[in-house]
């Protein structure tokens, strides 16, 4: 890792979804690259619910091919997804209440880590081991829960020392890998029953998901931790990770070829409390995070592109954060002038059809089902290919345009690249120019001027 900077990488929550996070690990580092030698490029990990299994797995020494094979796993889906009783489930109302059983998935963490790491999963955080390989520094990590009882982000540490904490006696690091990650993946209301229940200095804590503390992107956690450690904001590069974003347009008079192509009016149920409620906790485990991305930009200093600066510069900014996060939002096709499914207008070989689109826009985090994995895998690949856009840090309101950041995910992996978030391509495997763009890419480029 370059000596001059002091490396993030932030990982979001997103369930089944956070499968998107091993296929970029994968695009960046390789498929066979050992977790360690991938831990080796950052001084800092942050990770939240399903970005803490990733995490996880990276202590395990676990490859992007075998994270990916995990999430692939229909067996360790079920497990960590395991649902209630029957007669458990009859208290569901339109749709709200919860599915699955807390408990068993802290037994199923535990089974899959004890499995590739043996012993791992009972390690207290502040025992992981956070020197890897050749690297000259620490790498630590952070992951993120919220406190059920106190109504409070709690943050689980490796590093005993951090200036970031308030606790003088350091009782997160009694705190097991596996119970972290176990509190960090407790979503609630929707999703599982009972709060995480967790040791703690003594204790028992009961813990939810951190999107409840505003954290499902850690990325100001990780910057907050590390400016709390006196290191010097213009040294920090950050690389984000998430697990797949919906951006939709408002319906202001523009056209869709299909009705859910549009942000619609959100319409409340029979019984509105209950569906307000239902409603609130997804948007908080969603928690859209282009807003902390673009705090982020701010907190470390960085300057937006002058007015002057055209568009298609201002979606090669040279930033130090890069943010990698495939967004299902339409295209403009440029025959019609109206929203439209990815790739319509060129109906490119692997392309999602229009259904596949429609499922995808719909499917929960808790994807369970194979075919739901499947779509999401092929989603994934259609943005590695740059098929489909990348998040930008700033969008349009109106427009969705990109206005700073990558708005594909070729431009995302060569700045990465470029700043050392990411080892340099292999021999024969250049990256992509700006005169190397895919025909569907060209086509999408011209659509968003229109």
């Amino acid at each position: 890792m370059n000596g001059e900077t002091f490396n993030i990488l932030s990982l979001d929550g997103g369930g089944t979804w956070a499968l998107i996070e091993a296929i970029a690990l994968r695009e960046l580092f390789g498929s066979d690259t050992p977790g360690h030698q991938i831990l080796q490029h950052f001084r800092l990990v942050v990770a939240n619910s399903g970005g803490s299994i990733v995490a996880a797995g990276l202590w395990a020494n676990m490859t992007p091919r075998q994270l990916i094979e995990e999430f692939q796993s229909d067996s360790i889906r079920r497990h960590v997804f395991r649902k209630r009783p029957f007669y458990r489930q009859l208290t569901r109302v339109a749709n709200f209440g919860p599915k699955y059983r807390a408990r068993s998935k802290l037994k199923a963490l535990k089974a899959v880590l004890e499995l590739r790491a043996p012993g791992l999963a009972d390690s207290n955080m502040g025992d992981l081991k956070r020197r890897f390989g050749t690297a000259s520094s620490d790498t630590d990590l952070v992951i993120v829960g919220f406190d059920y009882d106190t109504n409070r982000a709690k943050f689980f540490r490796t590093n005993a020392g951090s200036l970031a904490g308030t606790q003088k006696d350091k009782p997160q690091l009694t705190t097991t890998l596996a119970e972290a990650v176990h509190a960090s993946t407790n979503a609630p209301v929707n999703y599982f029953d009972d709060p995480a229940e967790i040791k703690y200095a003594g204790q028992l804590l009961r813990m939810w998901d951190g999107a409840i503390a505003g954290y499902n992107n850690p990325i100001l956690a990780g910057i907050t931790e590390a400016l709390a450690n006196r290191i010097p904001r213009d040294i920090i590069q950050v690389l984000s990770l998430g697990t797949g974003s919906r951006m939709l347009p408002r319906a202001d008079g523009r056209e869709a070829e299909h009705p859910w192509l549009i942000a619609s009016p959100y319409k409340r149920t029979l019984v509105p409390v209950i569906g307000d409620v239902r409603k609130l906790a997804m948007s908080i485990v969603e928690n859209p995070p282009d807003v902390a991305t673009y705090m982020a930009f701010h907190m470390l200093g960085e300057t937006l592109p002058t007015p002057e600066v055209s568009l298609q510069d201002k979606r090669r900014q040279e930033t130090r954060i890069v943010r990698l996060n495939p967004m299902m939002q339409p295209t403009v096709n440029p025959v019609t002038k109206k929203f439209d499914t990815p790739g319509a207008d060129t109906r490119f070989e692997d392309a999602l059809s229009d259904e596949a689109f429609d499922q995808l826009l719909r499917l929960d985090m808790d994807a369970v089902r194979a075919s739901e994995v499947d779509i999401i895998f092929r989603f994934a690949d259609l943005w590695i290919k740059d098929q489909v856009y990348n998040q930008p840090i700033l969008a349009g309101a109106s427009s969705l345009e990109c206005e700073l950041g990558h708005r594909w995910f070729s431009h995302g992996r060569d700045h990465a690249r470029k700043i050392a978030l990411a080892p340099e391509a292999e021999v024969g495997k250049p990256s992509s120019p700006d005169d190397q763009i895919s025909p569907e890419r060209g086509q999408a480029e011209k659509a968003e001027t229109l």
